[in-house]
């Protein structure tokens, strides 16, 4: 526990002095532009019925028991592929995936909210903006996925072994043993890294440098390895985990710019500059798509 304490403090510092020499650097200012939608009493009274909502199904709301059982296209191939073959490895999965998760939970406030914006760049106006717009989209995004968890009742790909053997894994018959749709845990940390994208896009919390580009692509490593982690640790199926990071983009990324940022800024929504000797490269971060995927992608421009 101290160990976490010092590595948080040591985090955080770390963001006030890159954030300050930053600032310093590019002469750059962190201020809520004019045509950006301030947070209202109608964004919080859908904050207040939406948190209000997902704590009263949390704790009034039965789990559903007589929903689907099994997988759907791709799942049970994933399952098959990516499985931990003993209880010890599938707990290990757990406590990496839990940690991760935690850490979600308070990053976009202790980091880039409290240390870079409101510290680091001397902007509590903003910080207060970006404080609102959080809980905003995590009390939405709590709503879905706890509804989807009450209301659907999928069973757990453990569902069937646990039945076989109680000693399968340690939540075998657990209230929640029917709740796998969706993954709440990565429908969180994909909430956290839409709000990490999203503020540093329109903000540039960092400057002219390439730091919240990092931050944002790190966040989204963080939600693919806790995807993965809940179906190693064999809580979730694939398509659980497909629709977390879906409900946890458009809490996370699209509901902020469609409430308060807007889509009006020209050209891509990163760009970083890099100086070396020979001049300074340009990076950007861009949405990308394809026949058989989708994601982001990150150029360099020389």
């Amino acid at each position: 526990m101290k160990t976490r304490r010092w590595l948080a403090g040591l985090m955080l510092a770390a963001a006030v002095l890159l954030s300050r020499q930053s600032a310093a650097q590019t002469d750059h200012e962190v201020v809520w532009k004019p045509e950006w939608r301030r947070f209202s009493w109608t964004n919080v009274g859908f904050t207040a019925v939406a948190g209000g909502a997902a704590l009263g199904i949390a704790l009034g709301v039965d789990f559903r028991e007589d929903g689907h059982r099994g997988g759907v296209i791709g799942d049970e191939w994933v399952r098959d592929t990516f499985l931990a073959e003993s209880r010890q490895g599938r707990a290990t999965a757990r406590v990496i995936g839990d940690r991760i998760f935690q850490f979600g939970l308070v990053y976009p406030y202790l980091v880039d909210t409290i240390a870079v914006t409101w510290i680091g760049n001397g902007a509590p106006d903003v910080a207060l903006q970006m404080t609102l717009i959080n809980l905003q989209s995590q009390a939405f995004a709590a709503l879905i996925g706890l509804s989807t968890a009450h209301f659907v009742g999928r069973a757990r790909p453990s569902t069937d072994e646990c039945e076989r053997n109680s000693d399968y894994e340690r939540f075998c018959d657990a209230p929640d043993e029917n709740a796998s749709f969706m993954s709440g845990h990565t429908a969180t940390m994909a909430t956290t890294a839409g709000l990490i994208c999203a503020h540093n896009s329109k903000l540039a919390l960092y400057g002219d440098t390439p730091i919240g580009l990092i931050e944002c692509v790190a966040g989204i490593t963080a939600t693919a390895t806790v995807g993965m982690a809940r179906i190693v640790n064999d809580r979730h199926w694939h398509s659980d985990v497909v629709a977390g990071m879906t409900i946890g983009a458009l809490s996370g990324y699209v509901l902020p710019m469609l409430l308060h940022y807007g889509w009006g800024d020209s050209g891509p929504p990163f760009r970083g500059t890099i100086d070396t000797d020979d001049g300074s490269i340009q990076s950007v971060l861009m949405p990308m798509a394809g026949p058989t995927s989708l994601g982001v992608g990150w150029s360099v421009l020389f």
